[in-house]
């Protein structure tokens, strides 16, 4: 199968990483995508690569590269990417990893593609009430290379870990409001970075916890936060599964999570500790009783790390490939559409 993916962003984010485990198992594969960490990273691997032309110009791109590589479908890993497919006249598989409910305005987009990859349940749910049939949706969460980690006996002040950009669906603002409510000894820190750190930092001193918060920036190497971490924290308000929870869970640290989108089926009374999104007091309130129940939280992280080892990049790789099929097999009608 030769298979054409398309990613507009130049971020380095999950969806990225997804990518790149995918592409590295798919040696027909050609990646499409501007300057950014993902092409330094791949064309590191040997992998076929290049770059997107942008706007209309990208659809005519793409155009004459479904013709020169003889691609059986594009993979749009973004939603420009996603409508660059669909003007381009591609077979296109759509990977969808946010969990919020798409504007009306932009429904037209969801008709016609071949398929969706869905990261989680949650998502899934979310495209079937966008109007997309459920036999159009393969749900394939996450693969993963769980961390090597020798974890540190702590004591002393707690030492709370967050990690994820720094944009407004995280809800680090709210896990902010809850250090206001949580002891002195408590500390925060924050792997990522963007738009919306100068904002936090402001909010942080207007509470008079700016001095319990350390702002990591982007760190490519979380090996020693793993290890030091009393907790891990993930305050988001909507998420598509949760990528940095995974990597917590398999480096055995507890983790405290709001039940947002795909984290649901992550998070549970046997996984750690689950609460509303927007919701900093429950936050607050969870974050103690985790720090406050060593014993119970320990046995909780063990569980946690039994369950992400069923989010391996292979069986990531292998549910992709048999969406992909799947949807190829299916007849096309005469106005693109597929035949379900």
């Amino acid at each position: 199968m030769k298979v054409l993916h398309l990613d507009t962003g130049g971020e380095w984010r999950g969806g990225q990483q997804q990518l790149l485990h995918l592409a590295e198992h798919m040696p027909e594969s050609v990646v499409l995508l501007p300057h950014g960490p993902l092409l330094d990273r791949l064309r590191e691997r040997g992998v076929s690569t290049l770059r997107w032309a942008g706007a209309l110009r990208g659809v005519w791109q793409l155009r004459r590269l479904i013709v020169a590589t003889g691609a059986d479908l594009v993979a749009a890993h973004t939603s420009q990417a996603h409508q660059a497919a669909w003007l381009a006249g591609a077979k296109v598989v759509v990977h969808r990893r946010v969990d919020f409910v798409p504007h009306r305005r932009s429904a037209w987009k969801y008709r016609y593609p071949i398929g969706f990859v869905a990261v989680s349940g949650a998502v899934g749910r979310v495209l079937q009430c966008s109007g997309v049939p459920e036999e159009r949706i393969a749900i394939v969460p996450d693969g993963v290379v769980l961390p090597r980690v020798n974890r540190a006996a702590t004591s002393g002040a707690v030492r709370l870990l967050a990690v994820g950009a720094l944009v407004p669906h995280k809800g680090h603002e709210d896990l902010v409001r809850a250090m206001s409510l949580l002891p002195e000894s408590f500390h925060l820190r924050v792997a990522g970075d963007g738009p919306e750190r100068t904002s936090l930092e402001r909010l942080a001193r207007s509470l008079g916890v700016e001095h319990r918060i350390r702002w990591l920036g982007w760190c490519s190497d979380l090996t020693g936060e793993w290890a030091q971490a009393t907790l891990v924290v993930h305050p988001s308000r909507e998420e598509g599964l949760g990528q940095s929870v995974v990597e917590a869970m398999g480096a055995g640290v507890p983790v405290v999570a709001t039940c947002a989108g795909g984290l649901a089926e992550l998070i549970d009374d046997r996984t750690g500790w689950s609460v509303p999104p927007r919701d900093p007091s429950s936050l607050a309130l969870a974050i103690r009783r985790a720090i406050e129940e060593p014993t119970e939280a320990f046995a909780r992280a063990q569980n946690a790390q039994e369950r992400a080892v069923t989010y391996s990049v292979n069986r990531m790789v292998e549910g992709t490939l048999r969406a992909y099929r799947r949807f190829l097999s299916r007849p096309i009608r005469s106005d693109g559409q597929p035949v379900y």
